[in-house]
């Protein structure tokens, strides 16, 4: 059974002399640094969250929307990474909406 691939995103062939492997390459790095960060960032968040929870017995809505549009952005981030898309992340596009 063949893969079908998405038709939003192409994606394209790469020759190990292109500098164009190689700067994806790059991009991949710093984007993987961007995603380890963002880690950090939710478990933080999500330790607020739950003191939030205690306090009022419901979740920070701001908090929320912003954790779900950075939940996609590390989806954003995993698909660029594991050749899924070419697409490359924020700041190459609009930040994900919540």
């Amino acid at each position: 059974m063949e893969h079908e691939q998405d038709p939003q995103t192409e994606l394209q062939d790469y020759d190990l002399t292109s500098p164009a492997i190689w700067l994806r390459l790059l991009f991949m790095i710093l984007f993987f640094l961007a995603f380890k960060v963002s880690v950090y960032i939710v478990i933080v968040l999500a330790v607020i969250q739950f003191v939030f929870v205690l306090i009022d017995s419901q979740p920070n809505q701001n908090i929320l929307k912003f954790n779900t549009s950075l939940n996609t952005y590390i989806y954003q981030i995993w698909q660029f990474i594991s050749f899924a898309s070419e697409d490359k992340p924020f700041p190459f596009k609009d930040w994900p909406k919540d």
